[in-house]
């Protein structure tokens, strides 16, 4: 029986449409006999299947995974276990002891049972809170200019200079650099399945763009946009109920890096690089007044 898994950083990808990376396991009885890494760089949907079939795969162990992606491989007869979360190791030992995963071993908000495998729902599976204390009771993160709660909330989702994640029980505070801040491109998706791996229920920031918003929803994550303020008056209005989960993005893709117009005119008097039009979409270097087209 072979069976993969999802990577990345060492934890299950938070969604399967995304992820780069498959731990395969050759597994007999209760024991791995054999085991690899190998790059899953195919993008499309039906490329994804055919890799997995063509690796000889039985079995799937994935985070989040949509309907589209889904489809292909049922088709294929490998069975697929979604929604799971934590490391990789963690999960595959888990698996070995009885074929399924333990609630710990699952998404936050996702309360399958063992079944789970055997069908992709559309929509990720919660409870519904009983009270909002219950509902805004865990661990949740917020974009923050800073490494405290008395910093500001970040606009910028995947640009953000921090990541704070709070524990909304005993205010507990885990303040995190963001690694993907200066990237070229992908600083939403890249900083979206951080988020999930940390196994927060719920992300506050200023705006959200559709490709981070498709990690969080696949992962079952509520994305609350449009906070502002400091970051403890945000945590608060949390916990009384007062902030209600976005149902859609709120900017479009690549917002936040640069692009905008820039202010003041360039340096020395001659005319802007370019004949003058501006870098950025701004004023031109050396003095030309530039419009962006």
């Amino acid at each position: 029986m072979k069976v993969a898994l999802t990577v990345w950083e060492g934890h299950i990808s938070p969604l399967f449409d995304a992820t780069r990376m498959l731990l395969i396991a050759d597994i007999e009885g209760n024991r791995v006999t054999d085991r690899r890494m190998a790059p899953f760089d195919c993008a499309s949907v039906f490329s994804r299947a055919a890799r997995l079939e063509e690796l000889g795969i039985d079995t799937l162990i994935c985070g989040g995974i949509s309907r589209m992606f889904a489809s292909p491989i049922e088709a294929c007869q490998i069975l697929i276990i979604p929604f799971a979360a934590g490391a990789v190791e963690d999960v595959l030992a888990a698996y070995l002891r009885g074929r399924h995963l333990a609630p710990r071993y699952r998404m936050p908000g996702c309360m399958v049972d063992r079944s789970c495998g055997h069908r992709i729902l559309q929509n990720i599976i919660a409870t519904k809170p009983h009270s909002t204390q219950e509902a805004n009771s865990m661990k949740i993160a917020i974009t923050s200019t800073g490494p405290t709660l008395d910093d500001m909330v970040e606009t910028r989702f995947g640009r953000c200079p921090y990541f704070l994640i709070v524990d909304t029980d005993t205010m507990a505070l885990e303040a995190i650099e963001n690694p993907n801040r200066a990237l070229g491109g992908g600083a939403g998706i890249q900083s979206a399945q951080m988020m999930a791996s940390k196994g927060v229920g719920a992300v506050l920031t200023g705006t959200c763009g559709p490709n981070a918003f498709q990690v969080f929803g696949a992962a079952g994550l509520k994305v609350i946009t449009g906070v502002q303020g400091p970051v403890r008056e945000a945590v608060a209005q949390f916990k009384a109920g007062a902030l209600n989960p976005s149902d859609a993005p709120n900017v479009e893709s690549h917002f936040g890096m640069g692009g905008g117009r820039c202010s003041g005119r360039g340096m020395g008097g001659g005319r802007g690089m370019g004949g003058g039009r501006g870098m950025g979409g701004g004023r031109g270097m050396g003095g030309g007044s530039g419009s962006r087209r």
